[in-house]
């Protein structure tokens, strides 16, 4: 049996089509019937090839925009633009995300603006660990000059380099004690309180044998 096919018409929506909606884009003859299988075509690509005279779309993205066309029996309808718009919560998406990224955008600027300009007058933006670093720093140095100075009084009383000695003079009512006794007595208990100063291991003990010599 022979038919004669006069012309292929590809039914597709004439508004844009919204994001999630389904869609359903047809093919049709001007006269006669299908006996045969349909083509459908999105931008000059085979996307769907058998008995069925429509093509589904169940959830249409923006993916789906394009060019289509259906082909019968050698024959093909003209090409048909269908457009997909953004829906409103997409909308609401892209919105939301433009103005986070703007507002992130801000604060670096500032930030940055910030650090600059107390850069420029000499100063940092964050200085409270600089400082707390500083000033742990001065007081390690402070007590190791406190630990040095005592060191170097206890090595000066141990070598005899600082004569502590001296403050353990004789009372003034000696009784009629010539300056040759005295001298003598002074040097030899200088000799005697020398070797006693060793026996001592640190200065403050040191510091107590010699007020008690004063005394």
């Amino acid at each position: 049996m022979a038919f004669t096919v006069t012309g292929v018409i590809l039914v597709s929506p004439v508004h844009p089509v919204n994001e999630g909606d389904s869609v359903a884009l047809g093919c049709k003859l001007r006269t006669g019937n299908f006996n045969s299988t349909v083509a459908f075509y999105k931008n000059g690509k085979l996307i769907q090839n058998d008995d069925r005279q429509k093509l589904n779309i169940p959830a249409v993205s923006k993916s789906d925009e394009g060019f289509y066309k259906c082909e019968y029996s050698g024959h093909e309808s003209p090409e048909s633009w269908m457009s997909v718009k953004a829906s409103r919560s997409s909308l609401s998406v892209s919105l939301i995300t433009g103005l986070v990224s703007g507002v992130s955008l801000i604060l670096l600027l500032s930030l940055l603006l910030c650090c600059w300009h107390k850069k420029s007058k000499g100063t940092l933006c964050i200085r409270p660990a600089q400082s707390q670093e500083t000033s742990q720093t001065a007081a390690t140095v402070q007590t190791m000059r406190q630990d040095e100075n005592q060191q170097q009084i206890y090595s000066s009383l141990l070598h005899g380099d600082m004569n502590v000695y001296e403050s353990c003079r004789p009372s003034e009512n000696t009784g009629g004690r010539t300056d040759d006794y005295r001298n003598m007595s002074l040097q030899l208990r200088s000799v005697e309180q020398r070797s006693e100063y060793k026996k001592y291991k640190n200065t403050k003990q040191l510091l107590k044998y010699k007020s008690k010599c004063i005394m």
